[in-house]
């Protein structure tokens, strides 16, 4: 073992580290160093003092970061860091580790609060265990990552997205972000998310929630959680854009879009499900390109692969790249989709 001038050591560190952790160090007994101290004449209370300064700190951090992330970060003990809530009362605050911007879905007041929401009523889960928080859980493949690390940025937490494989696919990594808040829950409820999604969400009753300026970031947001565009290496016409759901649902949204003058259709999907599911197709090419012209109108963060995809078709449609008069007349028609639009907000 590396021998120590205890005394030396105990100048140079006595201001920065415990008596715990020098001991250790040194390969002593707390005791020891404490005896050292006294006939150095250091008080120990000189690291106390440089803790206790700060206090403001600490307490700032709690519900941002873990005891022992701030206490390895300002060379404490966990203890100490306990003790120091504790005694401003900050032990029973938001979820116990992680803060969230609890007023989030309070008000739905901008695009990418709408975007969120219709990501989550995609494909978001809400769940509720007696004597536990509601939490609020989003997984997506580990490739779509980035879409969680948004929504951490919009409710401003820290709280980390977990990696697991996918016990219905052992070659997937799927990506999840968890949220344990009763308030975020039950403004989610309110806006029109059940628990039981599936069956008993109702966009009908979503978009009364939602001012009409704000209905294109639900329809993204929707769509980057139950959409889909599929793009060839060259053309248009073999392109595919839909969102998937059930039916009750799918029907909603083609009523919403036809007012505003996108068309489309829907295609029930056969199989013996427990409720009506199928596809809102965008079939010709003036319905593609009304629709995302859309709703990538916004400039919001979303999902790159999809947007990438988007800005492509939209790009061969509006060059013309295989000189067909109706990419001429999408175009066009989209003109009549802006003023609908203007119209519906003036109402």
């Amino acid at each position: 073992m590396k021998k120590f001038n205890i005394d030396e050591y105990i100048l140079k560190n006595y201001k920065n580290k415990t008596n715990a952790q020098m001991a250790l160090e040194c390969g002593c007994c707390k005791s020891t160093i404490s005896n050292h101290r006294v006939k150095l004449g250091i008080s120990a209370t000189d690291l106390n003092n440089k803790l206790r300064a700060k206090i403001p700190y600490i307490c700032s951090q709690k519900g941002k970061k873990t005891k022992t992330a701030l206490a390895k970060e300002l060379n404490c003990s966990i203890s100490f860091i306990g003790k120091t809530w504790a005694e401003n009362n900050l032990t029973n605050t938001v979820s116990g580790v992680y803060y969230y911007d609890e007023h989030y879905f309070n008000t739905i007041n901008c695009l990418e609060k709408a975007y969120w929401l219709g990501f989550l009523a995609a494909d978001g889960n809400l769940y509720r265990r007696d004597g536990h928080q509601g939490l609020i859980s989003l997984s997506l493949k580990n490739t779509d990552i980035e879409a969680l690390e948004n929504f951490k940025k919009q409710l401003k937490t820290e709280k980390p997205v977990s990696l697991n494989t996918d016990k219905r696919r052992k070659n997937t990594t799927m990506a999840t972000l968890q949220i344990s808040s009763d308030k975020l829950f039950n403004q989610l409820l309110t806006l029109g998310i059940g628990i039981r999604k599936t069956f008993d969400l109702s966009i009908k009753d979503i978009f009364t929630n939602i001012p009409r300026q704000y209905w294109k970031g639900f329809l993204l947001g929707y769509f980057d959680g139950d959409g889909s565009i599929s793009l060839p290496n060259k053309g248009i016409s073999k392109a595919h854009v839909r969102y998937s759901g059930p039916l009750s649902n799918l029907n909603d949204f083609k009523i919403i879009l036809e007012e505003i003058g996108v068309s489309c259709k829907i295609i029930e999907d056969k199989r013996n499900y427990n409720k009506s599911f199928g596809s809102l197709e965008f079939g010709n090419t003036i319905e593609k390109y009304s629709f995302l012209k859309y709703i990538y109108s916004s400039n919001i963060s979303c999902l790159t692969r999809k947007k990438e995809k988007a800005k492509e078709l939209i790009q061969r449609i509006e060059q013309n790249i295989t000189n067909r008069s109706e990419n001429v007349k999408a175009t066009q028609h989209y003109k009549s989709v802006v003023l609908k639009w203007e119209e519906l907000l003036e109402r």
